[in-house]
């Protein structure tokens, strides 16, 4: 199910800024968290909801795969 950012935000009682500015810092992934066609922007609840509960693999996955390439 795709939402709009408002509907997301009165969902998590956040500003609409905090979705749109994660989205700008590209923590959130085109096609995955959200899809856009020109100003249309919409919301995959689903995924979004795993980013929220810490659940995101596919953040995992790059997370596992960037602490390979670059040694803390």
């Amino acid at each position: 199910m795709f939402v709009s950012t408002e509907t997301l935000s009165k969902q998590y009682e956040v500003d609409k800024d905090f979705f749109l500015r994660r989205k700008k810092s590209e923590e959130f992934i085109k096609n995955f968290h959200y899809v856009q066609k020109g100003n249309t922007l919409r919301w995959d609840f689903d995924k979004i909801k795993a980013w929220w509960m810490g659940e995101d693999t596919n953040m995992k996955k790059v997370d596992s795969i960037l602490n390979k390439i670059i040694p803390n």
